[in-house]
């Protein structure tokens, strides 16, 4: 789960749209996009591509309906507790 929240940190980030969704998968440890893929989409409820587009229009997970307001402040909260883990 950590590497899957550090992926989904890296594709909401619009510093990095240029780089490519396979290429932040592999930064992170997964050698296979199609596990990747399935990975997020069990974790996150969406695809990698989905959050990439949804922060390329500047739009927050609940913003973009992905999960509703309650579960992205949970999220973010589990993120914050990894990072300081």
């Amino acid at each position: 789960m950590r590497r899957l929240a550090r992926t989904h940190d890296d594709l909401a980030d619009p510093s990095r749209a240029s780089h490519k969704i396979y290429v932040i998968a592999y930064r992170w440890g997964f050698v296979s996009e199609a596990h990747f893929s399935r990975a997020f989409r069990r974790a996150f409820g969406t695809t990698p591509g989905e959050v990439r587009a949804g922060a390329a229009r500047g739009l927050t997970m609940a913003e973009s309906n992905l999960v509703d307001l309650g579960s992205e402040r949970a999220y973010r909260g589990w993120l914050r507790s990894l990072r300081h883990a």
